[in-house]
């Protein structure tokens, strides 16, 4: 077990190709991801060949008010020829002590095989989005397709939304050119929404999983209606669109007008895991005895708390 080393890259995509399939959304992170290098995979090999292989993202995200480091784990994979035999368990192990030791207080990872990473300590916290059916037949006036143009605009609009939510990555113009790559490949729809020639309102959207899933949205405070438009504009006619809940009182009052079905659901797939238990109690204001359930449900089960999934791994 070991770091892959500068050279190896197209090894380590050959092993996520045959675990997940194509590999080309996975080499897009080692070219446009800022964050990641070849430091950030650890592998197993034998003999010379990867056999098994993780990756640390590192996001910095807003956690009561504070500046934090999140660690991501993706990429966890192991050849279907060596299945069975640990190696994903002390990988993962080995990404817990890499991340204790950069300072990092909290790990995030997706996924559907719950009760192997809760052995390791991840805990499973349900976030809730609204499932949104039936579109009104808006026409969004003023919606287009993002330009790279409307860059500044939409960050000034990410971070006037997102900074009231705990969880979001903070995110600077380099990462944000670089997210664009990597956020909801293949086939994102990010669209815009002008108001007298100024952005008012984006959202971004893929088909993810066999499901049509908003994976990012911001509004000028006014521009609650306008959003809910866009999002309408954007829902696949006969299918729900599912929607983060952002803690939005006047967008969901503003959806349940522009959708003839919008109703709150639970989606399961995120798994959290503390890693500095003394900070994440500091930044909760929890006992010293609290459980690790307990501290992450007030740290990142709350409902004012949001990982957008344009920022997964």
């Amino acid at each position: 077990m070991r770091k892959l080393r500068p050279g190896e890259e197209k090894a380590f995509l050959e092993l996520m190709h045959s675990a997940f399939g194509p590999e080309e959304h996975f080499a897009l992170y080692f070219e446009f991801d800022e964050l990641l290098s070849a430091n950030d995979t650890w592998i197993i090999c034998v003999g010379e060949r990867i056999v098994a292989g993780l990756q640390i993202f590192t996001r910095r995200v807003r956690l009561a008010d504070e500046s934090v480091l999140l660690g991501g784990i993706g990429s966890v994979a192991t050849h279907a020829d060596y299945e069975g035999r640990g190696f994903a368990t002390r990988l993962l192990r080995a990404a817990l002590r890499e991340m204790q030791s950069r300072g990092m207080v909290i790990s995030l990872l997706f996924t559907s095989r719950i009760s192997f990473y809760e052995r390791l300590g991840w805990i499973q916290i349900p976030y809730p989005v609204w499932a949104c059916r039936d579109p009104r037949l808006f026409n969004a006036i003023g919606q287009r397709p993002m330009q790279i143009d409307d860059l500044s605009g939409v960050m000034d609009l990410y971070r006037g939304y997102s900074r009231k939510l705990d969880g979001t990555t903070e995110r600077d113009e380099v990462y944000w050119r670089g997210q664009l790559h990597v956020a909801g490949n293949p086939g994102e729809d990010f669209r815009v929404l002008e108001r007298n020639g100024e952005v008012v309102a984006y959202a971004r959207a893929i088909s993810f999983e066999g499901i049509r899933r908003v994976i990012e949205f911001a509004r000028a405070d006014d521009a609650a209606l306008e959003l809910s438009h866009l999002l309408a504009f954007m829902a696949p006619p006969d299918e729900a669109l599912f929607v983060p809940d952002a803690d939005d009182p006047e967008l969901q009052a503003a959806c349940r007008d522009s959708f003839g079905d919008c109703h709150r659901v639970e989606f399961p797939d995120q798994m959290w895991r503390v890693l500095d238990r003394e900070r994440l109690e500091s930044l909760a204001s929890a006992p010293a005895n609290s459980s690790d359930r307990a501290l992450l449900e007030a740290i990142v089960g709350h409902e004012r708390s949001l990982f957008w999934l344009s920022d997964r791994f």
